[in-house]
């Protein structure tokens, strides 16, 4: 028998956001910055997106209603431990509610 998990995987549920793709790097004077040849495992005309943060991956996981992912975030930040759908909501919003 497939685990919840595998159901809701195969239900196609919605995902968080993915992180921005990496933006192009810009020199002082606001033109594009050339990649430097001498560092050929170093890509330096490009510049990463920083991840998404604790509260925006939350945020994401709430607004989609993806308990796993929901309940995972929670766990991880030790706000909720247990196995109630309905509280791990409630706590979910209480903490993005003190956010704002």
């Amino acid at each position: 028998m497939p685990s919840r998990n595998a159901k809701l995987r195969a239900a196609g549920r919605p995902r968080p956001p993915e992180a921005p793709p990496a933006s192009r790097a810009h020199n002082d004077d606001g033109t594009f910055k050339a990649d430097d040849p001498s560092t050929p495992k170093v890509n330096e005309a490009f510049v990463a997106a920083p991840p998404p943060t604790f509260a925006e991956q939350l945020k994401a996981a709430f607004d989609a209603d993806d308990e796993p992912m929901l309940f995972k975030l929670l766990r991880r930040k030790r706000i909720y431990r247990g196995k109630k759908p309905d509280v791990a909501r409630k706590r979910a919003k209480t903490y993005l509610d003190n956010l704002e």
